[in-house]
This record gives structure tokens, sequence and C-alpha cells, in this order.
């Protein structure tokens, strides 16, 4: 089926997700697209993508590859392990180019299994166990 990716203002708290993160844009709203994701109607995913992210220092990815971050991204319990994720992630490359993405510890595998190039922190470890990932 194919996915309907709809800009909205802002996310609240929805059931079928882990997170309630309340994704609100800052000051400087131009620099932020917020996604909610549908397939058959049907919310599946939501998505917050930085234009303008902030600069990371310490990690091996070269700094041109570090344009423009999927910020909050996250696929709802019901749809999970289906490939809606990868589908998501390629619609959201197609609109914006490149990603990066500092992932959480839960979201590694998932990371890895849509192919984005995992790059490590300088010291070895990951800072604040977040994990950074590059999309194609």
């Amino acid at each position: 089926m194919p996915l309907v990716m709809s800009r909205v203002n802002r996310f609240d708290y929805e059931s079928g997700y882990d997170y309630s993160w309340d994704a609100t844009p800052g000051p400087d709203e131009r620099d932020y697209a917020i996604y909610s994701v549908a397939e058959d109607g049907v919310p599946v995913a939501r998505a917050l993508v930085n234009t303008k992210p902030l600069l990371l220092v310490g990690y091996t990815a070269p700094p041109e590859l570090l344009t423009t971050e999927l910020d909050y991204f996250e696929v709802h319990k019901s749809h999970r392990g289906r490939g809606v994720g990868g589908r998501v992630t390629q619609a959201l490359t197609a609109a914006h180019g490149r990603l990066h993405a500092l992932s959480s510890p839960d979201a590694v595998g998932f990371y890895r299994s849509i192919g984005w190039s995992e790059y490590l922190h300088e010291s070895g470890r990951s800072l604040s166990q977040a994990e950074l990932f590059v999309g194609p």
C-alpha cells in the first residue's frame, strides 16, 4: 500500500507509540519538517526532520554527510516489523536528501537493518548512548 506523508505542525501524545514526545519546533520553525505518515488512512509513523541540525563533534562521519537530521522517528506499534520504517525513511530521503540520525539504543538494530552506515564517536564509545547512523 502507498504511504501518505502529511506535513503537520506538531505531535501530541498518541496511543500506539512508545514515546509521548511533544515535537513542537523551537523559534526557527523553518528548520523543521514534521510528518504524520498514514497507510490506507491509518497512522503508521511520525517523523521530525531537522534541516539545520546542530554540529556533531567527535564522530567519525565526514561532516558533509551530516546536513539533515532525522531528529524524531517512530513507527506505530501495530505496524512494526512490516517494512514501514524502511519505506518511510526512503520517502523522507527522497524528500530531503541524505539523512542522519542519533539513534537510541533500542533503535540501533532498525538502522542497521535498513542499511544505514554506523559511525562511532572518536572516543570509541557513544555519547549518551546515542549511535550515529547515516542513510544512503
